[in-house]
């Protein structure tokens, strides 16, 4: 039955390949076209639906492992192509399956006039099954594998429209940008096979490795999940269509680097690699929700939430490394609802991103209530306040942090509390702040029933994953207390922080006003500090420079002046013996004989 998780996604791609490449024949037809866009996102959506059907039905059984094949053998050792379906993996195919599902069924709609439609959905799929891959791993092989399809599929998906050069370039941008991260953990995964004799998840590696292997492999982590100065990649990715920037966002890709730093938690469990968890991920943290409030496109503000709440994942996940897979699970309700309402947005309002031009717009005066009200809901749940979803998990992380790294741990999570609500609900105010509300339900306003009511369901989720304690169902592993914040400041100033810094949104954007200029001195923050600028020089041009290094010296030069050289040695060569035959008879006697006297003396 568990391979019915791994196998759907995978058979849903490829018939939606064989669609493809039928549709390349018959898109002519426009009626053909519509009946292949159905038969696809039908296709699409049921392969998701039956993995997380699959997923939620094996969720309470016991654990197991299964050996599906013998992979790659080495001198000693035998890599298995497996797949581990422990409580950690199942809790992480609930939110994966069950979020992508739902993004599935809002694509439907959202690309419904896209001609890319069938190929979006063989991408959609694809990039699921291979983020099952990481989720199920058997091994470090295994995992990077799915790893690597994951980034190959998110490239082509933040590229989908590519005949739009920002938009090629953004994906390049991600491609070149992880592929630094990868680097880093294909080296940690030699050394770890090296100092462990094996690429098992419980393997060993003695002490005094063990940092060196933790930085390399966390190098993947950061790559992926935008963390420290690899960040760069993830506000671009926005140039992708919106439920890929959801499902990205939300479920999949960047919180794999998370869910790797909690399975091999025999590595950084030690006191040196969570010390630099912790420390990268806070740092994250702290200074991408302070990016985040100098952003007018909608999607891009969202995107630095997600780099914010990542380093907090981390940060959790440093010090008890469950509580980063319950933010996580919590984190994908709410910040895939707000994905999902800004492209209700940009469909309703001609593609527009600007959150000033969008309060021009005037969504709530239209009746668009639930991207109303489900923005402020999903945002408060972001921010922790209680009894929304994302309560729960904050709190779990604010008193495992507070209990491992005392004040310094109490004070660094006051100040990610304040900064989470002030971009948060400065993108709300902005957007919906100043306008007569018009008290409406009704799907034709906000981008028909698909994409309604499947941000219905996430924004009801935000509510009652807090209301019912998905923390309490999941367990005290996964840093869940009855006592919660027993090492730390107490919830109620927690919301006096948080409540203090929707005041503060309130007071300075709900007026309709920007306190900081974009021009005279203000600029440089809304540069983010030129830190894009200067890392996209480091790492982007220095992958252009090899590249024109690679095509002008290495291929122009050498391989094509060999090729060239080569040529020109034979033709002197073939020339030369041309000269001896000129076709006449006693010439080629005389060389045959001449050729016979070599040969006598030669032997």
């Amino acid at each position: 039955m568990e391979l019915v998780i791994i196998i759907s996604p995978l058979v849903g791609a490829i018939i939606n390949l064989l669609l493809l490449g039928y549709e390349k024949v018959k898109r002519a037809e426009s009626d053909h076209l519509n009946l292949l866009k159905a038969i696809s996102g039908t296709v699409a959506c049921s392969s998701i639906l039956l993995s997380f059907a699959v997923s939620l039905m094996i969720f309470g059984q016991e654990s197991k492992k299964l050996d599906l094949l013998l992979w790659i053998p080495l001198e000693g050792y035998e890599i298995k192509f497996s797949a581990i379906f422990d409580e950690l993996s199942k809790t992480a195919l609930l939110y994966v399956t069950g979020v992508s599902s739902l993004i599935h069924i809002y694509s439907v709609g959202y690309m419904a006039h896209d001609r890319g439609f069938i190929r979006y959905f063989m991408l959609l799929n694809l990039f699921v099954f291979f983020m099952i891959q990481i989720v199920v791993a058997g091994n470090l092989v295994q995992l990077f594998l799915g790893w690597e399809g994951v980034g190959l599929c998110s490239y082509l998906l933040i590229g989908f429209w590519y005949s739009v050069y920002e938009n090629a370039r953004a994906g390049f941008k991600a491609f070149i940008t992880n592929r630094i991260g990868d680097f880093g953990f294909i080296v940690g995964i030699v050394l770890f096979l090296i100092y462990t004799g094996g690429l098992s998840f419980d393997n060993k590696v003695p002490q005094d490795k063990v940092f060196e292997v933790a930085f390399f492999l966390f190098m993947g982590a950061m790559g992926k999940s935008a963390q420290g100065p690899l960040w760069l990649w993830l506000p671009d990715a926005m140039r992708g269509p919106t439920p890929v920037s959801a499902l990205i966002h939300a479920a999949t890709m960047v919180t794999a680097g998370i869910y790797m730093v909690v399975r091999i938690g025999n590595v950084f469990s030690w006191q040196d690699p969570s010390q630099l968890v912790f420390w990268v991920g806070i740092i994250t943290s702290i200074i991408m929700g302070f990016f985040g409030l100098f952003e007018r496109d909608i999607k891009r503000i969202l995107a630095f939430s997600t780099l914010s709440q990542l380093g907090l994942m981390f940060s959790g996940a440093a010090a008890v490394p469950y509580t980063g897979i319950f933010h996580v699970f919590e984190h994908s309700f709410f910040k895939a609802a707000l994905f999902l309402i800004s492209g209700i947005l940009m469909h309703e309002f001609d593609n527009e991103t600007d959150i000033w031009k969008l309060r021009e717009r005037k969504p709530a005066q239209k009746g668009m209530m639930l991207s109303y009200f489900g923005f402020l809901i999903c945002s408060l749940a972001m921010s922790g306040v209680f009894p929304l979803s994302g309560f729960w998990s904050k709190e779990s992380i604010i008193a495992a942090v507070s209990e491992k790294y005392g004040t310094t741990g109490q004070i660094l999570m006051i100040i990610a509390s304040f900064i989470t609500p002030l971009y948060m609900m400065r993108a709300f105010f902005v957007v919906f702040g100043g306008q007569k509300i018009k008290f409406s339900f009704s799907p034709k306003h906000e981008g028909g029933g698909l994409m309604f009511w499947t941000v219905f369901i996430l924004v009801i989720l935000s509510i009652v994953g807090g209301i019912f304690n998905v923390g309490e169902w999941l367990g005290e592993k996964y840093g869940y207390s009855k006592e919660q914040h027993h090492a730390g400041p107490s919830p109620i100033l927690v919301h006096i922080i948080v409540f203090s810094a929707i005041t503060l949104a309130y007071l300075i954007w709900g007026k309709g006003k920007e306190i900081v200029k974009e021009e005279g001195a203000g600029k440089i923050m809304w540069r983010k500090f030129y830190l894009n600028e200067i890392e996209e020089g480091t790492f982007i041009g220095s992958a252009i420079a090899l590249m024109k290094i690679c095509y002008s010296f290495i291929e122009r030069i050498i391989i094509e002046g060999t090729y060239a050289l080569t040529a020109a040695i034979s033709r002197v060569f073939g020339s030369a013996i041309s000269l001896f035959h000129g076709g006449e008879p006693a010439r080629i006697i005389l060389l045959l004989l001449v050729g016979i006297v070599i040969a006598l003396i030669l032997v």
